[in-house]
């Protein structure tokens, strides 16, 4: 049985469709490759660089609508970031084609001083009250202590939780 016109342009659509769909999974899929590469090795010299053996990288997912074709050349990625770990701006562009810009974020762990109960104000901190919590350096903006001297005999601000990171508020130097 021949197909009719209505059948053939049914199946022209489709394949339009799945075609363009598949053309977007590319696009997606290499813009998210290179991103994620980008982002592992710069959290690799990051980590390194701090004597970290534990970091992470989270890529914000593209919006579905962006309908960009896959490139023929290597992507270019321009870090437009202010800091080395934390939320990350990168500009992903096939060069004289087209640029995305892309967001992503790099978590690098360190072992960190963090207390063990309650300390109230003014209490002297004893080595019973702290402990080593592996934590993400890039929620801290405190700043933070690695070192039990540290903060071992000093006197606490205010009053520091249970499990909380030990900061340089927190404590009388």
């Amino acid at each position: 049985m021949p197909f009719t016109p209505v059948v053939c342009g049914t199946l022209a659509l489709l394949c339009t469709i799945a075609f363009s769909n598949a053309a977007e999974e590319k696009f997606h899929r290499q813009l998210l490759d290179a991103t994620h590469n980008y982002l592992i090795q710069k959290a690799e010299k990051v980590a390194h660089r701090l004597d970290s053996d534990r970091f992470q990288v989270r890529i914000q997912p593209l919006k579905k609508q962006i309908r960009l074709p896959a490139c023929q050349l290597p992507l270019d990625i321009k870090d437009i970031t202010q800091s080395d770990y934390g939320a990350q701006h990168l500009e992903v562009s096939c060069t004289g084609h087209w640029k995305q810009p892309v967001k992503g974020r790099i978590q690098v762990f360190l072992p960190m001083i963090a207390s063990t109960r309650s300390i109230g104000v003014n209490r002297v901190i004893k080595e019973t009250d702290i402990q080593w919590l592996s934590k993400d350096i890039s929620t801290l903006a405190g700043g933070y202590y690695t070192q039990p001297e540290q903060v071992l005999g000093k006197r606490a601000k205010t009053v520091i939780k249970a499990g909380s990171t030990i900061d340089q508020k927190m404590i009388f130097h």
